[in-house]
């Protein structure tokens, strides 16, 4: 069985999360409670700003650690605020550097569609992704609430 971390840095839903991973049968740990460096997949949730993540991420020294577990080829998945802490640059709130794990920068979505967007949207997935397996998520409803992209 996999070895499952929840990065617990001070925002996010983390409780759901932990319940819906029991749920499906894991038995996920929060890095609070088990800093273990062998896990193979992290979770990093995030309710919140970028601006916010950040500073917390930075006091807690964790952008050491996330690029420790980057290192060890451990799954790295970003829900929400996570996934925008993954890039390089974040502008909620003023211009801040990301984990940099992903190039790319988390900005405000054109004032041309009403913001927040919120609510269920279909995926379209390029076919040059180099992540063959979320061709099956292609034309799937998900279920979203951002203002940034």
């Amino acid at each position: 069985m996999k070895k499952i971390c929840i990065l617990d840095y001070g925002l996010g839903n983390i409780k759901s999360l932990h319940n819906s991973l029991k749920k499906i049968g894991y038995k996920p740990n929060f890095y609070s409670e088990d800093k273990s460096s062998l896990y193979d997949v992290l979770f990093i949730p995030g309710v919140g700003s970028f601006n916010t993540a950040i500073k917390l991420l930075k006091e807690k020294n964790y952008f050491n650690l996330i690029n420790n577990f980057n290192n060890q080829n451990t799954f790295i998945f970003g829900i929400c605020l996570g996934m925008q802490l993954l890039l390089s640059i974040g502008y909620e709130d003023k211009k801040n550097e990301g984990l940099n794990l992903i190039k790319g920068e988390a900005v405000k979505i054109d004032q041309e569609f009403p913001i927040p967007i919120i609510g269920w949207n279909k995926v379209f997935i390029n076919s040059n992704n180099k992540f063959t397996f979320l061709k099956k998520y292609n034309s799937e409803m998900f279920y979203f609430i951002h203002s940034y992209h």
